[in-house]
């Protein structure tokens, strides 16, 4: 019996990736009753003080709990020999007379810049960290710059955002959110959760943080009670592995700002220099509430001339595209990807929520606002090639039919899980 058990979790384990999955769960019925079985007559045999049987029957258990190691073993193994269940791509091939460009080696837009100066909200935050932080968790939620702007020039404030590479003007759950992007190896890059660490890159000191602007009056992070603007308290600080945590959320006339830090000391260092640095950023727009001075204010290159155009980087399923355009009006940006043989729809759903993107806009043609995502396509496995046709679409804000804006063919590969 127990080596039927332990057979049972060993073949059981590797049926998980070679065999049916009715199959996989008659072995794990067996070895999860096989289990049952030997508890409950140790307990029995014990009760009833017949020791040498209940040990035995301990045992019994004992083996079949040390099967479970080669069994993971069997599932790993097996799992990596095991055919692949994508086969997506397995007959595809590049499409003829199709001019397909490689991301590879695609050279981005011709009048796109080199992001090579600092950005300021950036290297305030980092800077920061080489001061000696204290155990004071003291913290002044206040940007009344941001309120007035929100409250007195609120379609001002939003071009502004959505012009700026700097910030990532999006939808999610009903929520209008305006998250602060980081300048990274020469781009701005957006991150699909808000966070930046000490990972990007690594830095002396360990850290994660996050800004976000709920323009609807709610918060990226659920569930979290804001506390008064203009007001100074102590944040509560959580431990995280090691590294000190909190969340902090306020109103300024109407709209939220929230703002995670995670840090090795519980001095706020991160959250108070951005508190300082919005401060600045919004206040210059307030003291000429124009287009002109919120063009001024945008990072150099923000706004270009040309074309419109995708440009795609990356491979392996994984890549990072930027588009240039003007709608001309203000509205929500996404793609759609379809193989080019078949018409087949590529990775709908993730892919529209990722690369959903509130976009700048003018009423000249030529001038191109800049919207940047990180997305996954999931069909077809790594060197598996094909093409795919990549559309940009446009939902007006104000209303009215969703409206293809350019297209582009490409050659890519899936993500191989």
């Amino acid at each position: 019996m127990p080596l039927l058990i332990s057979l049972s979790a060993l073949f059981g384990s590797a049926a998980v990736a070679l065999i049916p999955i009715w199959l996989a769960a008659i072995f794990a019925l067996v070895f999860g009753l096989g289990l049952l079985f030997f508890l409950v007559s140790a307990i029995r045999w014990f009760i009833q003080k017949k020791v040498k049987w209940g040990l035995a029957a301990l045992g019994c258990l004992l083996c079949c709990l040390l099967a479970l190691a080669p069994a993971v073993m069997a599932m790993f193994f097996g799992s990596m020999l095991a055919e692949d269940l994508d086969n997506f791509a397995n007959e595809l091939t590049l499409p003829e007379n199709v001019v397909l460009l490689d991301p590879t080696s695609q050279p981005p837009h011709p009048s796109e810049p080199e992001w090579t100066d600092p950005d300021s909200f950036q290297a305030a935050l980092i800077a920061t960290l080489k001061t000696t932080g204290t155990s004071d968790a003291s913290f002044l939620p206040s940007i009344p710059a941001l309120g007035i702007l929100h409250r007195d020039y609120p379609e001002l404030l939003k071009w502004y955002l959505s012009a700026s590479p700097a910030w990532w003007r999006h939808q999610m759950n009903g929520k209008e959110l305006a998250t602060r992007r980081w300048l990274l190896k020469g781009e701005w890059q957006t991150s699909n959760n808000g966070n930046f660490s000490s990972l990007h890159p690594h830095e002396s000191q360990n850290y994660q943080t996050r800004t976000c602007i709920g323009l609807s009056g709610k918060t990226w992070r659920r569930g979290a009670d804001p506390v008064p603007s203009g007001k100074e308290l102590i944040l509560p600080i959580k431990q995280r592995f090691r590294l000190k945590q909190s969340y902090v959320v306020w109103h300024e006339q109407g709209v939220t700002v929230e703002i995670m830090e995670q840090a090795e000391t519980e001095e706020r260092r991160m959250s108070k220099a951005a508190v300082r640095e919005l401060q600045v950023e919004f206040e210059a727009l307030l003291k000429d509430p124009t287009l002109e001075s919120a063009r001024a204010l945008l990072p150099t290159g923000a706004i270009i001339r040309g074309e419109p155009s995708i440009s795609l980087a990356g491979g392996y399923g994984r890549y990072t595209a930027v588009i240039r355009c003007n709608p001309g009006e203000p509205g929500n940006l996404y793609l759609k990807t379809y193989e080019i043989t078949g018409e087949v729809p590529l990775s709908q759903s993730s892919l529209k929520q990722s690369s959903a993107e509130l976009i700048g806009w003018s009423d000249e043609p030529d001038e191109l606002f800049r919207a940047s995502f990180d997305f996954t396509i999931y069909e077809g496995n790594w060197d598996q090639y094909y093409g795919a046709r990549f559309e940009v679409w446009f939902t007006p804000e104000q209303g009215g039919s969703d409206r293809k804006l350019m297209e582009s063919n490409w050659k890519i590969d899936g993500w191989s899980r």
